[in-house]
């Protein structure tokens, strides 16, 4: 493998994946969220971008916002350009440097968000060290870190795995691809052996069954790296301590809400601990953390009680889920919760008609009409300031936690201001259509840019294919579809897909300004 690569696989470039939690709306509904001014980000830098089809999205869906991303891939920074080229989206600028080179440029803003999204577990220290001294140099004041990675103890059955397997391959010359498949057949073959590593690590076992039909792709990037390391909170934490910033909370929303996820004698445990570090620490000892996504700010500051509840009443909030995907149900890291059906029912009908403010709900009849909240709750909101966590500890108002709620299980989406939305629709309306044209010969790009969250939307390489339908004026959108993907015969499943997009998809696609 060539020096420059730095122990960095090369050969496969990495998949065109986007990241909800990158989102700079949703980064700044959670630091509100959690008592924190926002910054009302105005550039945006994302370190170790891959294709970069996240920073791609999110400049089109974000014209205010000046974008900046770096790859040391050339391939990965050739793909992000010409994507960003088609789609004419001028207020993104990808870099092919070094994490060193990058970190010495003098043409670069203060950054209002940096996001790191895995690569701090995929570098080597030296790489770690400059990209916390990125974050000291060059964010701004007030600024939001996103890092997510590799986490303990959660993974620490998987690590000797890992390691089996690479080494496997360092003793092979071949192509990437060939060494994973080898190194694959050769850890399955070792488990059958009876190794009593995988009987005495089951979660390692069941990975191992897991990872093998996965993309290899996706492996190259994720395994088979010179560099792969796992982390506890606290020692992620004391590193950027030295990039003088400080954490926040996680950037998972449902992880604040541990009466939803967690028991009451776990609860009791993290509430005697009162050191951050050490309860987030200890937090993911009990729900066995494998991979953590946090948020640090630089001078944080709380906001003042009036201000946090005018943030919560001015909010505009959107639907993110076709019909047929609305639940009460969500999903925590320990298993299903429900949130109680007379709150979440009358504020999901209330956003079936499009997106609104938290204040707009609040006024809906079916909420304050049912006792949850009398027309003069809904005008104060009475929401606590400076609570600790969102769903527990100080009074919390129950609309708003919901809200919360349901944004944590990606069913809501906290939505862009309504001023300027004329202008995202066209940039965004831009890069959709590129990433529809890619459609016809490949199932790659599997979001489209959203001018009212500022986020992605996923969308099948079918829907994306009916939508192409729509736009080019198709008489017969099924049949349409059908003749790409080779000449399938409208009578098959197509044909339902399509009736199903119709009724569904495309009206909340349609709420969310993709079209």
């Amino acid at each position: 493998m060539q020096d420059w690569s730095s122990g960095y696989v090369t050969d496969i470039v990495y998949t065109h994946g986007f990241y909800r939690e990158l989102t700079p709306a949703l980064m700044e509904f959670q630091a509100a969220a959690l008592g924190q001014r926002r910054p009302g980000a105005r550039t945006f830098c994302e370190l170790g971008c891959g294709q970069g089809f996240s920073t791609n999205l999110l400049a089109s869906a974000n014209p205010q916002i000046d974008f900046y991303a770096n790859d040391f891939n050339p391939s990965h920074i050739a793909a992000a350009r010409e994507l960003a080229d088609e789609a004419g989206t001028p207020n993104v600028c990808f870099f092919q440097d070094s994490f060193a080179d990058f970190l010495e440029r003098q043409d670069l803003p203060a950054f209002d968000i940096i996001a790191l999204h895995g690569v701090y577990s995929w570098v080597s220290s030296e790489n770690r060290a400059r990209l916390v001294e990125f974050v000291r140099r060059r964010l701004a004041p007030g600024g939001l870190v996103y890092v997510s990675y590799n986490a303990l103890p959660g993974l620490s059955q998987t690590m000797p795995l890992r390691q089996l397997m690479v080494e496997h391959g360092s003793h092979s010359a071949e192509p990437t691809s060939t060494r994973i498949d080898a190194a694959l057949a050769f850890a399955d073959r070792i488990k059958a052996a009876g190794a009593l590593y995988f009987s005495q690590a089951p979660l390692a076992s069941a990975r191992l069954d897991e990872i093998g039909p996965m993309a290899r792709e996706y492996l190259a990037h994720e395994y088979f790296n010179r560099d792969w390391t796992s982390f506890y909170h606290s020692q992620v934490a004391a590193d950027f301590e030295a990039a003088d910033v400080a954490f926040i909370g996680s950037a998972q929303v449902l992880d604040h809400f541990e009466a939803l996820s967690l028991p009451p004698v776990q609860q009791a445990i993290l509430d005697d601990i009162g050191d951050p570090a050490f309860r987030e620490t200890v937090r993911d000892f009990l729900v066995f953390q494998h991979f953590r996504r946090d948020l640090y700010a630089r001078a944080p500051a709380q906001i003042p009680a009036p201000a946090w509840q005018a943030f919560w009443l001015n909010q505009r909030f959107a639907l993110s889920v076709p019909g047929q995907a609305m639940s009460n149900r969500i999903s925590t890291v320990t298993g299903d919760a429900s949130l109680p059906e007379a709150i979440y029912a009358p504020i999901m009908a209330a956003l079936k008609s499009g997106p609104k403010t938290g204040r707009e709900i609040l006024a809906e009849p079916a909420i304050w009409g049912m006792g949850l909240l009398s027309p003069e709750e809904s005008e104060r909101v009475l929401i606590a300031a400076n609570a600790p966590r969102l769903g527990g500890g100080r009074p919390f108002h129950r609309a708003m936690a919901a809200l919360a709620a349901l944004v944590g299980a990606n069913q809501v989406q906290p939505a862009l201001p309504a001023d300027g939305e004329a202008d995202r629709r066209r940039c965004a309306g831009a890069f959709n259509r590129a990433v529809l044209r890619r459609a016809r010969n490949s199932s790659d790009l599997g979001f489209l840019a959203s001018p009212v969250t500022g986020g992605g939307l996923p969308a099948s390489r079918m829907n994306q294919l009916f939508l192409l339908a729509h736009a080019e004026g198709a008489v017969d959108p099924a049949a349409f579809a059908a003749r790409i993907l080779g000449g399938v015969s409208t009578e098959s499943p197509i044909q339902r897909q399509y009736e199903v997009f119709v009724s569904d998809w495309l009206p909340m696609a349609t709420a969310l300004g993709v079209l």
